[in-house]
């Protein structure tokens, strides 16, 4: 399956739109040390 065909998969589409959600109602609420420290934790998530 190719990366082109995962916005076909019901899973890919919830957690995305979950993201998304997260991202826009709970980033915003948090200090800007808080939002240093997620970045880190999703930078390292992605390696």
């Amino acid at each position: 399956m190719s990366v082109m065909n995962l916005d076909k998969l019901e899973v890919w589409v919830r957690a995305k739109d979950f993201a998304v959600a997260l991202y826009k109602g709970v980033v915003p609420y948090l200090s800007p040390e808080e939002k240093w420290n997620l970045t880190q934790q999703l930078k390292r998530a992605g390696h």
